[in-house]
């Protein structure tokens, strides 16, 4: 259930690139504080450590996290895709974000030294939590449960990771990329092990497409691929937000027509903004009934309309799911954003 712990772990694996090329462009701020080898051995690795750490979360999450009370739940449903919701998560990758950040190579890019204990818990540009000595301890118990060593003096602590000492590396690029160059546009650097803001450049939008559909059904990565590609060879705008909730805003002239998601509750879905679906009458009685009957009711939020007792995101748009289905329903789904943008274009 994505509302809990393991569930957010569960979706933020699936976030994590599948392949990670030999080479790629990294901006000299941080080959300043490691080689070029150390960080292309360093990143693989800390995307593989994060693997496991995620596997570990999903397993026990709900046991250091209990799931919330079947009211709260449906109460809060609607707002289960952000992570401020997962305070534990939150203060998990502060902890590792701080190892990254505060601390230092010693003689080699294989253990790193903070200066005190509480250099754990500092607060930092990736969010600031006020963490209880029990919430820090389980984080650091969940990091040495996946292999991490803790050096057992609290002055000057030293980390190591056996298993792969070239993660440590991996680890400070991602967390050192994340404090300098993430912002709102493209978010949770370290959760992801991004490795393309090493760059330091804006993200390549069907770069990241590709990595996030990676393992999505065949006929969705293709509608998808392709409507983003045709809708940027003609012109519109494009605005992305890269991150734990990712989403492409596509414009016709300075109107929002539709949007990709990528949400932890809901997967990977298109939206559509369509006001003038009663320009096209015959196309919209040829759409799937479950859209017609939405388009009857209208567009904009459901609660506002009587259709549901929460909110159901309907001011975003008509949703279409990027699975199986779009195989049947793809082209007429162009079909649609093309009216549309017909209308749109006449006025």
């Amino acid at each position: 259930m994505s509302t809990q712990l393991s569930g957010m772990a569960a979706y933020l694996q699936k976030l994590l690139p599948q392949s990670i090329p030999a080479t790629y462009e990294i901006d000299p701020m941080f080959t300043a504080t490691a080689d070029e080898n150390a960080i292309r051995k360093g990143v693989p690795a800390f995307r593989d450590f994060l693997h496991k750490l995620y596997d570990r979360v999903i397993t026990e999450g709900d046991t250091l996290v209990p799931p919330p009370k079947d009211g709260q739940a449906n109460k809060n449903a609607h707002h289960a895709d952000h992570p401020a919701a997962y305070q534990f998560m939150r203060c998990l990758m502060i902890v590792l974000s701080n190892i990254g950040l505060l601390g230092t190579f010693k003689d080699a890019p294989d253990a790193l030294q903070l200066d005190n204990d509480a250099s754990f818990t500092a607060p930092n540009r990736l969010s600031y939590v006020k963490m209880s000595n029990k919430r820090k301890n389980q984080c650091l118990q969940l990091l040495t449960d996946c292999g991490v060593h803790l050096s057992a003096t609290q002055d000057s602590p030293i980390i190591t990771y056996p298993p792969n000492p070239h993660m440590l590396a991996g680890l400070k690029m991602m967390a050192l990329a994340q404090d300098k160059v993430g912002t709102k546009y493209q978010g949770e650097i370290l959760h992801r092990c991004d490795y393309t803001a090493l760059a330091n450049k804006k993200p390549d939008p069907l770069l990241i497409l590709q990595n996030l559909l990676s393992d999505s059904d065949a006929a969705a990565r293709n509608f998808m691929y392709t409507l983003h590609q045709d809708y940027m060879k003609h012109g519109f705008k494009c605005h992305t937000y890269i991150g734990y909730n990712t989403r492409y805003e596509y414009f016709c002239r300075s109107k929002e027509l539709w949007r990709f998601n990528m949400t932890s509750n809901k997967g990977a879905y298109i939206t559509i903004k369509a006001t003038n679906t009663d320009k096209y009458p015959e196309l919209v009685r040829r759409l799937p009934k479950h859209l017609q009957e939405r388009i009857t009711q209208g567009y904009g939020c459901g609660k506002k309309m009587g259709i549901t007792d929460h909110c159901d995101s309907g001011c975003r748009g008509y949703f279409i799911p990027l699975d199986g289905s779009i195989a049947e329903v793809g082209g007429m789904v162009r079909e649609w954003l093309d009216a549309e943008v017909s209308v749109m274009n006449r006025k």
